[in-house]
């Protein structure tokens, strides 16, 4: 080795400590850079990241009142053939004949703009309101990171179709991540920039993080100040307590505007397998649930189309709960 390429080993060597080091300092949640194979040292995207957090400034976020009675089907993702459009066009006209009145629209980037706003204007013809969310897939080798330029024309654009916007939804849910204050400014400073009266939902959960113990039921929240109310997940299940859970773990939010994220008849985690339910059966427990929720002083509901879970079709994964699917 000669004396440059040892000089140049150090020199990396170095920039990697410090890398780590900024890492630390900045980045809450530790384990999603663990697995997020997308930043280093030569990841132009992954410094303009650091440089966010970096010059942060705190975002003030206004409130805009939620809109009481809301009831969400969840959701749509981006219209890519004519078979798609067809299957969205019955969902939105199955759901909109049964009393919803919103649908929720995700996107991670990996589709194109033009296509989440052909979606958004599908269902906005349907007669429905148009919620969105940051989202992605639930694998922790999946960035959140992606270029922030884009994020941000997604976000002001999307939310000039859109009612509301879901702060965590799926891979920027808290249970599988746990947003930095620059992260989530991000994501208001852009919506709000699309839209200033668009409404915003937090998130207070049941269940793991990334800094609980495996197969442990922790309550956290991520409600910013400005918030328009706040999604309570990890309860909107057959069985649940829901008076006793809504007055007791989740007591911290009984003042705000309450949005139950209703699952079915099982919990979240325990949809990967066959139920034995038909779908009408299945339905009938999530009207149920959301009666039950709303009894119990929630606001709105946001209802999955599916159970959450996936199913292998042609040998690709796909969401039980795509509208278009």
């Amino acid at each position: 080795m000669t004396k440059h390429e040892v000089t140049s080993f150090a020199e990396l060597l170095r920039r990697g400590i410090e890398l780590q080091k900024t890492q630390r300092e900045l980045f809450r949640d530790q384990r999603n850079l663990m697995f997020d194979g997308t930043i280093g040292l030569d990841s132009a995207n992954w410094m303009r990241w650091i440089e966010i957090y970096r010059n942060a400034k705190a975002y003030d976020l206004k409130q805009v009142p939620f809109r009481r009675g809301m009831r969400m089907i969840a959701e749509a993702g981006a219209v890519r053939s004519a078979d798609e459009r067809k299957t969205l066009s019955e969902n939105l006209q199955y759901y909109t004949g049964r009393g919803y009145d919103s649908v929720l629209l995700t996107f991670d980037l990996s589709e194109r703009l033009e296509e989440l706003e052909e979606t958004a204007e599908m269902i906005r013809a349907a007669g429905l309101k148009v919620w969105i969310a940051y989202s992605g897939p639930e694998d922790l080798r999946h960035s959140v990171f992606v270029p922030p330029q884009k994020l941000e024309q997604y976000l002001f654009t999307l939310a000039g179709y859109a009612e509301g916007l879901v702060l965590g939804w799926r891979r920027t849910a808290l249970h599988q991540l746990l947003q930095d204050r620059p992260f989530t400014d991000l994501l208001l400073r852009a919506a709000r920039r699309g839209n200033a009266r668009i409404q915003v939902l937090g998130e207070s959960y049941i269940g793991e993080t990334t800094e609980t113990p495996e197969y442990t039921r922790t309550p956290m929240f991520h409600n910013p100040d400005g918030v328009s109310g706040t999604i309570v997940s990890g309860l909107g299940f057959y069985g649940v307590n829901v008076r006793g859970a809504l007055s007791g773990v989740f007591a911290p939010v009984a003042g705000m505007e309450r949005v139950a994220l209703i699952v079915g008849s099982r919990p979240y985690h325990q949809t990967l397998h066959p139920s034995g339910l038909t779908p009408e059966q299945e339905r009938r427990i999530k009207v149920s649930l959301e009666s039950k929720f709303r009894a119990a002083g929630c606001t709105g509901t946001i209802t999955l189309h599916g159970d959450g879970g996936t199913v292998t079709r042609s040998g690709v994964k796909v969401l039980t709960d795509l509208l278009n699917r």
